[in-house]
């Protein structure tokens, strides 16, 4: 039965993503028990967010399935994070964001899996928009000052961005899927999975900014 289920390139990588996503929530529920987020602000919280990008080189460049527990541990970091972020918005905020946030993913993910287009052109464009608005918010931090209209348009084009980002990346996961021996690549299912999951998160977060008005 496990093995039907993971026929394709795409039910391996979903399947990945899912299970990312359900060790998020499961760490981020532990986080709030055991009460990590006291704990942890402060002197530790810069490894929460140093410690990410050592493991995205984990899973793009360990074996698998060496490159699975690097996904998974992904998964966890980010639901410590989220177990300091959420608790600064309201209850009705989280669960809006994370139902537009499912909607926005389910929607163009079928959009950009299905579509017959080729839109690996829309690469360069999303990773220059990308370096600004990483600039921007850097900017915005270290001011500490941001006006209405400002955190508005930021928002915005965050969720935009990340939206057009998730249509990308389902794309090229189509194209890679007619590659010979794809099916049955469990790397390369980590590696989108991680790519996917990476764009759900800041999605979320964006949306999290922009319905707290």
């Amino acid at each position: 039965m496990f093995a039907a289920l993971t026929d394709t390139l795409l039910e391996k990588t979903l399947l990945l993503l899912v299970a990312t996503i359900l060790v998020t929530y499961g760490t981020y529920l532990y986080s709030l028990a055991q009460g990590w987020t006291q704990k942890i602000q402060g002197k530790y919280v810069w490894a929460l967010f140093l410690v990410p990008f050592v493991l995205i080189f984990a899973v793009s460049l360990a074996p698998w399935p060496y490159s699975l527990l690097g996904l998974l541990a992904f998964g966890a970091i980010f639901g410590v994070e989220l177990a300091l972020i959420l608790p600064s918005y309201s209850e009705e905020i989280v669960k809006n964001a994370l139902s537009l946030t499912a909607l926005i993913t389910i929607t163009v993910g079928y959009f950009g899996f299905t579509t017959t287009n080729d839109l690996s052109f829309l690469w360069p464009i999303l990773f220059v928009l990308l370096i600004g608005l990483i600039v921007w918010n850097v900017i915005v931090l270290r001011r500490r000052i941001e006006g209405h209209t400002g955190k508005l348009v930021r928002t915005v084009l965050g969720s935009l961005l990340f939206t057009v980002y998730l249509i990308y990346d389902f794309n090229r996961l189509a194209q890679v899927s007619n590659y010979e021996g794809a099916a049955e690549n469990w790397q390369l299912a980590t590696q989108f999975a991680l790519t996917i999951y990476i764009d759900v998160i800041n999605l979320l977060l964006y949306l999290l900014q922009l319905l707290d008005r």
